[in-house]
């Protein structure tokens, strides 16, 4: 009975570490504030839906697109969920990655920004091989999880619009 208590708690604990279940969205004028924060974009148009929501960022010379990763995948690293802020370029590949927010534990996500890590992310397509940093592995896989679902999500719907 013990043994199959200790599987049990097991399991939980790394689903639990690996994905939760309920998406954390912000509330829309939120979304608003912080595309405009961290986009510096010209004019912005936002597309809603009940299954997305993504900005249309409109620059000089070109057109590219804003997620927050929190709408599209929701991991949890070793404390704590980190909310991402992907921008697509026209072409449809990751043009920057962003931390928005972290409830994960403040020493792993200042590695995390401090590393370049961050930067690997331009340009990503499916299956790239994304580099760790160590010392802060459990937030880096959430990180990285985190950017390939939202990209996975995303990138679909920008071939529609």
């Amino acid at each position: 009975m013990k043994k199959l208590s200790l599987i049990a708690i097991l399991i939980t604990s790394i689903v639990g570490i690996y994905c939760l279940p309920d998406l954390q969205r912000y509330p829309n004028a939120k979304f608003e504030q912080i595309t405009k924060e961290y986009t510096q974009a010209d004019s912005i148009d936002f597309l809603y839906t009940k299954n997305y929501r993504i900005a249309r960022l409109h620059y000089e010379d070109s057109i590219q697109y804003f997620a927050l990763s929190t709408d599209y995948a929701v991991i949890k690293g070793y404390s704590g969920i980190t909310t991402l802020g992907i921008i697509f370029d026209s072409a449809y590949e990751v043009a920057k990655v962003s931390i928005i927010a972290s409830e994960d534990t403040r020493s792993f996500v200042n590695k995390l920004k401090t590393r370049r890590f961050l930067d690997q992310f331009i340009g990503y397509k499916k299956n790239d091989k994304m580099k760790i940093v160590t010392g802060a592995t459990i937030s880096s896989k959430a990180v990285i999880k985190s950017v390939e679902m939202t990209a996975a999500k995303v990138l679909p719907i920008l071939e529609l619009l």
